[in-house]
């Protein structure tokens, strides 16, 4: 049965395999949806091999994503708060080891 398959398979040019893989993937993929791609893909090749006429790949729909990313404006805003923040923890992590030290030091 696979060697019939791929014996129909080989008779379709480069061209309309790659065509048919490529153009799924790509519109099914920017929805993360990689199975539905290979199915659909798989049914198409099949009704070229019977040669019937292409149903028609699916359509691309142009959904714009927002980017969840701090403009460089906002960014600028907050600079000095994170600036502070961090050079906080910094001191504290370089200041409170050396006091443990020094406690535990000064008792002997």
């Amino acid at each position: 049965m696979y060697n019939d398959l791929l014996a129909d398979v080989s008779l379709l040019t480069i061209e309309v395999r790659v065509k048919f893989f490529i153009f799924v993937l790509a519109v099914l993929a920017t929805d993360e949806k990689y199975n539905e791609a290979m199915l659909s893909t798989a049914k198409r090749l099949a009704v070229a091999i019977d040669g019937l006429p292409d149903p028609g790949g699916p359509k691309f729909k142009d959904n714009k994503r927002e980017s969840n990313f701090k403009t460089k404006e906002e960014t600028e805003e907050k600079r000095g708060q994170f600036s502070l923040v961090v050079g906080g923890l910094l001191v504290i992590a370089f200041v409170v080891p050396m006091a443990q030290y020094y406690a535990y030091v000064s008792k002997k």
